[in-house]
Formats: C-alpha cells, sequence, structure tokens
C-alpha cells in the first residue's frame, strides 16, 4: 500500500511541475507577485502591469515573490488567464 501512495506522490508532483510557469519566459508587461505564503506554497502570480494579478487576487502585500527570487509561476488562475491572453 505504500509503494501505491509514494507512486501517487510522484504523479502529483509530475503533474504540478506542468502547471508552472517560469517567470523568465514571461513576456513584456507581465511579472511574477507574490506574499511569503505564495513564496512558500509555489503559488506565485502574474501580475499585469496595468490590471494587477491575473487571477484577481489582490496584490496587498510586498512582492516576496521578487524578493526571493522565485524562479517559476504556480498560480492556476493567473497561469490559465496569461495562456488565454497570449494565445497558447
Amino acid at each position: 500500500m505504500k509503494e501505491l501512495e509514494r507512486q501517487a506522490d510522484v504523479i502529483e508532483a509530475a503533474a504540478a511541475v506542468k502547471n508552472r510557469l517560469k517567470v523568465a519566459d514571461l513576456k513584456e508587461g507581465y511579472r511574477v507577485f507574490g506574499n511569503k505564503g505564495n513564496v512558500w506554497s509555489d503559488t506565485a502570480h502574474i501580475y499585469d502591469s496595468s490590471d494587477g494579478n491575473l487571477c484577481g487576487t489582490p496584490a496587498l502585500s510586498n512582492n516576496w515573490a521578487m524578493i526571493e527570487k522565485v524562479e517559476y509561476i504556480g498560480c492556476p488562475g493567473c497561469l490559465s488567464k496569461y495562456n488565454d491572453k497570449i494565445g497558447n
């Protein structure tokens, strides 16, 4: 049973990696944004300089994602809206 749980964890981790975007790959006008919780949970947002976070989460904290040099964006809502906006 433990082996099945381990395999499920591996599959879940692999799926999570596919649902991320490298900050360096963001198009012009977009940047990473996140509070400390986003840094710790790997759920940084995509910030549009004209609209704020794409998922609608208010950007009310210090940008800890930039301070900590987060390399990947993991907010599902932001990723979905970003892909819609840039045509992916």
